[in-house]
């Protein structure tokens, strides 16, 4: 039976896959950009909410 703990740092590693770096990297940019008043607010929220919906409710491969 598994911990608490080793579930916590298993779901931790999971995160840092290539997807989730990606899907990172570009919301950290748009973030950036947007508080540098390069990125107007009118496509900063559809952009960020998209993202952040694709990767909580992204559902996970068998070989993932």
């Amino acid at each position: 039976m598994r911990t608490p703990l080793d579930n916590l740092l298993n779901n931790l590693a999971n995160l840092f896959k290539v997807k989730s770096i990606i899907s990172i990297m570009v919301l950290t940019a748009l973030t950036i950009g947007f508080l540098r008043t390069i990125v107007p607010v009118e496509q900063y929220v559809p952009l960020a909410t998209a993202i952040i919906t694709y990767f909580f409710t992204r559902k996970q491969k068998e070989g993932e």
